[in-house]
């Protein structure tokens, strides 16, 4: 494969990124969309996560500048985006098991179909641990 080098740490060559995500996404077969909508949601948990940030930072200043109302105010909202990002976690685990699950299962099907499309001899003149 062009573009591999060997780790000098393991020996191992080091595949590309994008070229083995592409590979993944066509071995997932029509469950990729469940890769994608856990990337959208991904890109919606990150999103709360600056906007919390920004409000805890908001909250500070108004402990700062004893202003216990703006505190009370920001730490609701903290609440209620904290409230709005577990859904979204659940969603985003629930889509990456999903996929996980189903292009293992498709991955695992296509290789059992190519071992016995082998013939016998050549299964029997190799050790199991040189098919991983």
């Amino acid at each position: 494969m062009p573009g591999v080098n060997p780790t000098p740490e393991t020996g191992q060559k080091k595949v590309p990124f994008f070229p083995a995500l592409r590979r993944l996404l066509q071995l997932s077969g029509r469950y990729q969309a469940w890769f994608y909508g856990a990337l959208i949601v991904d890109l919606g948990l990150s999103a709360l996560v600056i906007i919390q940030n920004d409000l805890i930072r908001r909250m500070f200043d108004s402990v700062s500048a004893q202003n216990q109302a703006r505190f009370i105010s920001f730490m609701l909202i903290s609440l209620v985006f904290f409230a709005a990002s577990i859904p979204l976690s659940y969603l985003r685990t629930r889509s990456l098991g999903t996929f996980s699950e189903y292009t293992l299962a498709n991955i695992r099907l296509q290789l059992a179909a190519r071992f016995n499309q082998l013939p016998l001899s050549y299964l029997e003149e190799r050790y199991s641990g040189d098919f991983l």
